[in-house]
């Protein structure tokens, strides 16, 4: 059980990190195209169109993602409930003093 919530922190961790990887990578390649645009028109367009492409992919992938983090989450949930409820005695959990 403690590997199974490790392993969704961990997904959920790499999640978070690949979405602030991509959105620094998009702003410097922006920001980098736009300096480079003065020097040589075609590198400095190229460079601002890479940082809006993976702008773009990163805004149309992390509603699916998200989507994905929640269904593994309510998964993980169900799963704990299946595993709790077939270890415990219900006999013992009612069980009233005498």
């Amino acid at each position: 059980m403690v590997t199974l919530a490790a392993v969704c922190f961990a997904v959920l961790a790499a999640f978070i990190a690949v979405v602030i990887a991509l959105s620094l990578t998009s702003i410097l390649l922006v920001i980098i195209g736009v300096g480079v645009l003065l020097q040589s028109i075609w590198t400095g367009l190229y460079y601002i169109g890479c940082g809006l492409l993976i702008l773009g992919i990163m805004l149309t992938v992390i509603p699916a993602g998200i989507g994905l983090l929640r269904w593994l989450i309510d998964k993980t949930a169900q799963l704990s409930k299946a595993i709790y409820r077939h270890f415990t005695d219900k006999k013992h959990m009612h069980r009233e003093d005498k």
